[in-house]
């Protein structure tokens, strides 16, 4: 084969990640094991998959599912083609019971409480089952204003809309696929416990530098790792997660405001839209629930961090602060008594800045010492 005697795969052609072996795309679905095993236990023992078995059925699916490219196959995940298929499903279900409320909400209950689960371990936490649902939740809610609100606002709330469909955009892709402030100069720890990434913390106090397991990388700054992004949040990222934040948060709430203002004018025709007549206002009321529920979720959200950060502290601090704490005494730091109480506004702006100038890093991240830091 081509791949054999270059080194080169071909457009159709991947190396597989459990062994390296190069297949072809065509034998996708070949040796499916774990989704075999799986579909078996529920149809014979009724056995639900655990988050484990979610995981390898994910990445199983993932590695095989691919499209051709040049450098080789690329690999697709399935969660990009479930959700919206799981989303008709629900679309039907709410039409069939005639709930323009309660099923959007249990679906919303069901991705935030599995969003918890999946947390408590690195691997389940790389699952891009709620980055799927939070793409395809935002794709929905853009296309039924384009569908059907579009033709009952005004030219500036349509400009309004634009801006903010932009900024969710753009803040998303930057929080996705931006640097959230890697620091590669940092070696692993030791220890991967939380007592261990603890002491890597407060070793790294001007950084507040922590070892993120999700990534396998030290990020400086870290505050949390954003399941339903799938990125971790942290010096450069910072801020643009807040614009995300703010951006769904304001747009949800105007979303409802308008949906429900259309519906409840009698004098409003939906003879514009593609959508069934009969079904326009049912299914507007629909989008318009998750839409408040992603409002609310991020609003929310949105107020713990500028509290949290007006107190100086990050995420990972405030739920590990007695372990924090504890180290620091131990080593005799003044981390973190030296930093928390004090706002981080200036801070996150100030990375934001130099993230879009394509500078590195700060003078914080450099460890040189001025009147807010103080060094060990």
């Amino acid at each position: 084969m081509e791949e054999n005697s270059t080194g080169r795969l071909g457009c159709c052609e991947y190396a597989r990640a459990r062994d390296g072996e190069v297949r072809n795309v065509l034998q996708c679905f070949c040796e499916c094991d774990a989704v075999d095993e799986t579909a078996s236990n529920v149809l014979t023992l009724g056995q639900m998959p655990t988050r484990s078995q979610v995981r390898r059925i994910e990445e199983d699916v993932a590695d095989r599912f691919r499209v051709p490219w040049v450098t080789g196959a690329v690999r697709v995940n399935p969660w990009v083609l479930v959700t919206p298929l799981a989303m008709c499903v629900e679309a039907s279900l709410a039409g069939a019971m005639e709930s323009t409320v309660w099923i959007p909400c249990v679906s919303f209950l069901f991705f935030l409480y599995t969003s918890i689960t999946f947390m408590k371990t690195a691997d389940s936490a790389r699952s891009k089952m709620h980055v799927s649902f939070t793409s395809w939740a935002i794709a929905q809610v853009v296309a039924t204003y384009c569908v059907i609100l579009r033709h009952a606002v005004s030219a500036s709330y349509d400009l309004v809309a634009g801006a903010l469909v932009t900024m969710i955009a753009f803040s998303a892709w930057q929080v996705h696929f931006g640097d959230p402030g890697y620091l590669p100069e940092l070696s692993p720890p030791e220890k991967s416990s939380n007592d261990g990434l603890c002491s890597y913390y407060i070793k790294n106090n001007l950084l507040r530098a922590k070892y993120c397991r999700i990534t396998k990388r030290a990020i400086a700054n870290y505050d949390h790792f954003c399941i339903w992004l799938g990125a971790p949040i942290g010096k450069r990222n910072h801020a643009s997660f807040l614009v995300f934040l703010a951006s769904v948060a304001f747009g949800g709430v105007l979303f409802v405001w308008k949906a429900h203002s259309v519906v409840a004018d009698e004098s409003f025709s939906f003879s514009n839209a593609s959508i069934d007549k009969s079904n326009r206002p049912f299914y507007l009321l629909l989008v318009a629930t998750r839409a408040l529920g992603g409002a609310l979720g991020c609003g929310v959200l949105l107020l713990r961090q500028c509290f949290l950060i007006s107190s100086g502290m990050t995420t990972y601090e405030s739920l590990h602060k007695p372990a924090l704490l504890l180290h620091a005494k131990q080593v005799g730091s003044k981390f973190p008594s030296n930093v928390w109480g004090r706002g981080r506004w200036q801070q996150i702006w100030r990375s934001s800045l130099m993230f879009s100038r394509g500078e590195k890093q700060c003078q914080c991240c450099l460890g040189v010492k001025s009147e807010k830091y103080e060094i060990l």
